[in-house]
């Protein structure tokens, strides 16, 4: 049996977007009779990073007439070691806005959907319209999360997210999310121009992504004790902190490769003696090394 209509996946639109999408057009009351039809048990925020080895696509593919190669391209494939696969980068968990919503309200208004690249972690503000990204209702001030939805893109007290205001932001505050889309390959003729200027634009995701959330780390519990370590968990917060960890970069560094490279072997160090732990890299003692060795190199103040 296939569903009546049977909406094509949309370019860069994760995977519970698209199953969200199946269940308003279809008329359903909740997403979940859609998961119990195609035999899938899951949260919903957990739908964007299935593995093959633990989920079968084929009867989705079989009720939508959506190739089931199509369908995994929604997700960000989870591997080895809390991790993912994501623009052909491997990314850990921690890098990844798994359970929260952000949006960009300009996107969202025009097209209807989730981009995938929104889920990353460091990706704050959107490359395209010059705007902030959006993960708390403008009417109840609540954060928005994948397992709260039904079957549509409403907020509890029920707000519509298409009705988001758009917070433009002043030139140069969107460098960083450029330079992230970039990595992930999505930069088009739309796009902000990106600074190719910065030494941050000839690394990978992985690169960015590890040295963005080492570096705000660092910024944000300057006197913290390690077990204390936290993020701002409101995106405008997040962003202005991803903004100035940024600037710690701005300038020529000849020495940023012999960097990524030795906080890349002291955060897989630190990783394997603390294990797979949620959360694992805000409770080592890695960051408190890592802003030694920031401030070795003056690219942050004693």
């Amino acid at each position: 049996m296939q569903f009546l209509l049977r909406p094509r996946p949309v370019d860069n639109e994760v995977f519970s977007s698209y199953l969200l999408r199946l269940t308003q057009t279809n008329g359903y009351s909740n997403y979940q009779t859609v998961l119990d039809y195609v035999d899938i048990q899951s949260d919903f925020h957990k739908l964007n990073y299935l593995s093959k080895s633990s989920a079968n696509l084929g009867i989705l593919e079989r009720s939508t007439d959506v190739e089931e190669s199509r369908l995994w391209e929604m997700v960000f494939p989870a591997i080895a070691d809390r991790s993912v696969r994501a623009y052909n980068s491997t990314l850990q968990y921690e890098w990844l806005e798994r359970e929260k919503i952000k949006i960009c309200p300009a996107c969202f208004a025009e097209e209807g959907y989730y981009h995938k690249n929104w889920s990353l972690w460091c990706y704050t503000s959107c490359h395209i319209h010059q705007c902030l990204l959006v993960n708390t209702c403008p009417q109840c001030q609540s954060v928005w999360y994948w397992d709260d939805l039904k079957n549509d893109w409403k907020c509890k007290c029920g707000w519509n997210f298409s009705d988001t205001p758009i917070t433009n932001l002043e030139q140069g505050d969107n460098d960083l999310s450029s330079l992230v889309a970039h990595s992930c390959g999505l930069s088009g003729e739309k796009s902000v121009a990106l600074n190719i200027g910065s030494p941050l634009s000839a690394l990978s995701l992985s690169q960015i992504s590890l040295l963005m959330m080492s570096t705000a780390l660092c910024l944000y519990n300057s006197g913290g004790r390690h077990h204390q370590l936290k993020l701002p968990s409101i995106n405008l917060e997040l962003h202005r902190l991803l903004s100035r960890s940024a600037l710690v970069y701005k300038s020529e560094f000849s020495n940023l490769a012999y960097f990524l490279q030795w906080v890349d072997r002291a955060y897989r160090i630190e990783y394997k003696r603390a294990g797979q732990r949620k959360n694992h890299l805000q409770e080592l003692s890695l960051i408190s090394t890592f802003r030694s060795k920031l401030e070795d190199l003056c690219l942050l103040t004693r």
